[in-house]
């Protein structure tokens, strides 16, 4: 029972209240990796990065196959200077799923707060990118409906990863008139109001937009920024 409140505790935030219910249990030899994960968790949230980085260091060593901990680990070893030790661990939670779109943010983050903003603003749009085929899988699953949302969204950057991505599923290139024509498939049409559905709701690709956009901005590029900015407030107020 106490690990299940210990689970709620911690789903609301209450990490100083989940804390003691962890250690009791990690105590008495009740734990596997995801408990100690959370231990760790909840130190980190207290700002005890010494204790975090304990528990969240045996928590890989008892399965060393979890993006999250590592991007756990890593964002300690960031809060703590240590940025290079932070790099390393981030590219592993990448290694091992190369979709993480939280690892590729942290390591953009990271180079950030370096001062290196080219690998910055190179790794924040690997996050948007990586997000945006989790985006497309999510939407894979869902059935269409007269309630789904259709509006098109303002901005460029959807439309170009859309392209990217999904070429060869969606679009061919014809001749007309002698020149390359890039043309969409009917079948698109019926796709789009399902990844409309999930791109409005997904908070997190407003956030990368907006990061990237700050990076961007720092480097001269103001256009570009300014092009991500109204394209985050275009979805974010949807």
């Amino acid at each position: 029972m106490s690990m299940d409140q210990a689970h709620d505790l911690m789903k609301q935030r209450e990490y100083a209240r989940a804390l003691p219910l962890l250690l009791a249990e990690y105590r008495k030899g009740n734990f596997n990796y995801n408990s100690v994960y959370l231990i760790g968790q909840a130190y980190r949230f207290l700002d005890e990065y010494e204790n975090a980085e304990t528990f969240l260091v045996k928590s890989i060593s008892l399965k060393n196959d979890q993006p999250a901990v590592y991007l756990a680990l890593g964002i300690v070893y960031q809060l703590t200077g240590r940025y290079s030790l932070a790099l390393e661990t981030f590219n592993r939670a990448i290694e091992i799923d190369e979709n993480y779109d939280l690892g590729y943010n942290s390591i953009a983050y990271t180079y950030e707060k370096m001062g290196q903003l080219e690998d910055a603003e190179l790794f924040y749009r690997k996050a948007i990118r990586a997000l945006f085929i989790i985006l497309i899988k999510k939407a894979e699953n869902i059935k269409v409906d007269d309630e789904m949302f259709h509006e098109k969204p303002r901005g460029e950057l959807w439309m170009d990863l859309l392209v990217d991505i999904m070429r060869d599923r969606f679009f061919k290139t014809v001749i007309i008139d002698g020149e390359k024509i890039l043309q969409a498939s009917t079948e698109l049409g019926i796709w789009l109001p399902k990844f409309f559905s999930v791109l409005k709701d997904e908070k997190g690709y407003v956030i990368y937009l907006r990061n990237r956009a700050q990076v961007l901005t720092k480097l001269g590029r103001i256009k570009e920024a300014e092009s991500l900015k109204l394209e985050a407030e275009a979805i974010d107020f949807i």
